[in-house]
């Protein structure tokens, strides 16, 4: 093996610091201080399918096309639930097995549906159940694994006891361990030039139990504290074991997660403001009630559709409403209803549209903060304006982008009741996703204990350079040379891709494929 990649989902130097790594996580450690790291810097925005996305093409979203869970189509007026076969480069495992690389993902989310590769993957989260490549692939890996998944589950009940706690902690190790005992069956299978392997129940814990994690926080909570010690040092313990199973002299690690962690300490509710500036309309108390009966008959005598229209899904009068933040992927995603555009629409193209578009950004950057009096969003932004470009797929991105401040929680659900943002009064605060990463890279040519900030769009061009593949010509990052003491190659393709299967045709899931993953997602709080 020349590659591995070990993935460690919203891990961050704010959980990962230097008294965890010294006394707790030895292998990590050796890692840090023979080579280079730093803050990794995820996508806009910095969630799990665009970041992981980008880590594997070496693209930024406005180019691969993925910016979060969910997707909305302008011509049904529907929002559903995304996957890999909307996007629009293929992924690193598609160009360097064209390339006559022998190439290994396991458990790395975004994957499903999988691609045809030389070699094999198994999903990650955003897959409704484990699928690989080859097919027959997988009845090895349950006959091996019987009790092998994606992730643990690790929500914690309210008031849950530190019993259950444990119980919790113990599933995400045996998780740990199920990720080291497929890679161990991966590398029986097939001699790996380059293999990644996801651990995906860090975030999950973030989420749930962020205070038991956060270094600012942990020694309030010291017996729980002490148990995720443990589980460190027992993840570590896998990071040995694969690095052991490596067995190579020359091996170039990297360690990457898709986007850092803090504290959720407001929750935020754009369309109550796009309510109270008579944006949104919401419908009067007699088709509210309607509505509702709908909904109860459809959930008595049908399978319950996750890819739904908006007006099913929000109590709003879509008709009359000119602009609705209709989801949120850490940023606010808020589309105008554009006649010609959309089923009902009610914006005039052109002057209305560009009225409108003015006003709000005006408004949501004039809007406040309850934590500390400053503005309420640190960007408020057309697409294009955001990721720098003339032109953008306003279907995938939205007419406005709503990116919240540090700690703040968008909200997507609609309501004329409260006030815009909640400051959370609670003293055990869930985790929130932040922008900042972490990294590290590390082989016998890389410099040591060298920090330097850099982004996740870079990652994938410097494997490609490690490995001695030629760049695609379409990529957004860049080889981070500085990392290396000797003068690395580049080399690039000539022309297109290489990639002879190219970009696979979209493929949704079943009603009840989303079903999982919606409920799943909403465990997490990114559904409301």
């Amino acid at each position: 093996m020349k590659v591995l990649i070990i993935g460690l989902d919203g891990a961050t130097w704010e959980v990962l610091d230097d008294f965890l790594l010294d006394r707790y996580m030895p292998n990590l450690k050796k890692l840090k201080d023979r080579g280079c790291s730093g803050v990794l810097e995820s996508t806009e925005p910095p969630i799990t399918p665009p970041a992981w996305t980008t880590c594997i093409t070496g693209c930024l979203p406005q180019t691969h096309g993925i910016t979060g869970f969910r997707e909305y189509s302008f011509k049904n007026n529907t929002i559903g639930i995304g996957n890999a076969s909307s996007c629009l480069v293929p992924n690193m495992w598609e160009e360097l097995s064209a390339q006559g690389f022998s190439v290994a993902s396991i458990n790395v989310p975004w994957t499903y549906p999988c691609r045809k590769i030389q070699g094999i993957t198994i999903t990650g989260h955003g897959s409704p159940d484990v699928f690989t490549f080859p097919e027959e692939f997988k009845r090895k890996l349950m006959d091996e694994i019987p009790d092998y998944d994606i992730a643990a589950n690790c929500k914690m009940p309210e008031n849950g006891t530190f019993s259950q706690f444990q119980e919790k902690i113990d599933l995400v190790e045996r998780s740990f361990e199920q990720r080291f005992e497929a890679a161990k069956l991966v590398n029986k299978e097939i001699e790996c030039d380059i293999m990644m392997v996801q651990f995906q129940d860090l975030d999950k814990l973030g989420h749930f139990m962020w205070p038991y994690m956060d270094k600012n926080l942990r020694d309030n909570y010291s017996s729980h504290r002490d148990r995720i010690f443990q589980m460190f040092a027992n993840l570590d313990s896998v990071i040995g074991k694969l690095l052991e199973m490596a067995d190579s002299k020359d091996l170039f690690v990297a360690v990457v997660s898709d986007h850092g962690m803090g504290p959720r300490k407001v929750d935020v509710k754009p369309n109550w403001l796009l309510h109270k500036w008579g944006y949104l309309k919401f419908r009067n108390p007699l088709q509210r009630s309607i509505r509702r009966s709908r909904r109860n008959l459809q959930s008595l005598f049908q399978h319950k559709k996750t890819r739904v229209s908006v007006e099913h899904k929000m109590p709003i009068n879509w008709p009359r409403s000119k602009a609705v933040m209709l989801y949120t992927e850490i940023n606010g995603f808020v589309f105008l209803n554009v006649k010609g555009r959309q089923p009902g629409g009610c914006v005039e193209p052109g002057k209305e549209y560009e009225d409108i578009i003015t006003d709000l950004c005006k408004r949501f950057s004039e809007a406040s903060s309850p934590l500390n009096g400053m503005p309420l969003f640190a960007h408020v932004a057309r697409p294009a304006e955001l990721y720098g470009v003339d032109q953008i797929d306003n279907e995938r991105f939205g007419d406005l982008i709503l990116v919240p401040q540090p700690y703040h929680f968008l909200k997507s659900k609609a309501s004329k009741k409260g006030v815009c943002a909640k400051l959370l009064q609670t003293d055990f605060l869930k985790g929130t996703h932040m922008p900042g990463g972490m990294y590290i890279l590390s082989g016998p040519n890389t410099k040591t204990a060298v920090k330097k900030q850099t982004q996740i769009v870079n990652i994938a061009p410097t494997i490609y350079a490690v490995l001695g593949a030629k760049l695609p010509t379409y990529m957004d990052g860049k080889v981070l040379t500085d990392a290396f003491l000797q003068e690395i190659s580049i080399k690039y393709q000539n022309g297109n891709s290489q990639c002879a299967e190219g970009i696979s045709e979209k493929q949704q899931f079943s009603d009840d494929e989303e079903a999982l993953i919606a409920k799943h997602l909403a465990d997490l709080g990114y559904l409301d």
